[in-house]
């Protein structure tokens, strides 16, 4: 698995909780695709210069309820290449 596991969002209450947060960064993220790899590589680069930024990230295929409620709050769709 990826590094920064200690960042993802595995249910409903830890969702809830971030999004709460101002400014929250959040990645939807799937391991299997090599253009979310690269966004996720942009992503652990970007929080380690930033460490102040509030972030987390949610593995789209194993955890695709959380994805989809984030498209609902969000109204912003995952996309696949």
């Amino acid at each position: 698995m990826i590094a920064m596991t200690e960042h993802q969002i595995r249910d409903a209450t830890a969702l809830q909780t971030a999004l709460r947060k101002g400014g929250y960064l959040l990645l939807k993220h799937s391991e299997r695709c090599g253009i979310s790899r690269n966004a996720f590589a942009a992503y652990a680069s970007f929080v380690a210069a930033h460490p102040g930024v509030p972030h987390g990230w949610i593995e789209v295929r194993e955890s695709r309820p959380l994805s989809d409620q984030v498209t609902t709050v969000s109204g912003i769709p995952h996309s696949s290449p």
